[in-house]
């Protein structure tokens, strides 16, 4: 197999996230770790955008989740340092294997994990 593909994450010009991932076999929706959705909500104040009315960090809830053909393979992530954003706090991270799978759902709420 052998194919490649690669993803590059960029804010305010600046590269501050690659993945890449060499698919090595199909694999099937049995073989997938959890799937978990975290999510940042941040509504601004109408009457001062400066300042939110919500900024919390979630967990949402998944349910009628349909999931399409699984590839694994070997995957790297690099994270890189930003004066504009905090994500190369997060790593460095060990890969130990990656997927790619299209997915359909639906998100059936959550739960406010923290709030700002």
């Amino acid at each position: 197999m052998g194919a490649k593909m690669k993803g590059i994450l960029e804010a305010h010009g600046e590269r501050i996230v690659e993945g890449s991932m060499v698919f090595t076999r199909k694999a099937k929706a049995e073989d997938l770790p959890p799937v978990k959705f975290y999510l940042m909500r941040h509504l601004p104040r109408i009457d001062d955008p400066t300042k939110p009315a919500v900024h919390e960090i979630t967990a949402g809830k998944v349910a009628h989740a349909k999931i399409g053909d699984v590839w694994a393979g070997d995957g790297n992530l690099k994270f890189f340092d930003s004066p504009f954003e905090e994500v190369a706090d997060l790593g460095p991270i060990k890969v130990t294997g990656a997927f790619y799978f299209s997915m359909g759902m639906t998100i059936t709420g959550g739960e406010v994990l923290h709030s700002y």
